[in-house]
């Protein structure tokens, strides 16, 4: 298996597999995972229920954030990562 990734034509496959098709997916999946439990808890707000759909709510708005977040933080090292290498 080693073999196959380290060879040219194969690891072209994995990169754009990775930045072409599973990063955009991604962030769009986070956008929306934001999006609709807003709307959701606005929508519960509005018609008065709770419960556990309140609770999942909660959970796609946290795991969305924290995506966003973590992205945020990985290009803020490799940032600072380019900035302290040119110096």
């Amino acid at each position: 298996m080693f073999l196959l990734y380290n060879l040219p034509h194969t690891a072209g496959r994995l990169i754009f597999l990775s930045d072409g098709i599973l990063l955009p997916v991604r962030g769009l999946s986070v956008t929306i995972a934001l999006l609709t439990g807003t709307a959701a808890l606005i929508l519960m707000q509005k018609q008065k229920t709770a419960g556990k759909s309140r609770l999942f709510a909660w959970i796609g708005i946290a795991l969305g954030a924290g995506w966003i977040l973590l992205g945020m933080l990985v290009g803020a090292a490799f940032f600072l990562g380019e900035i302290l290498h040119g110096s």
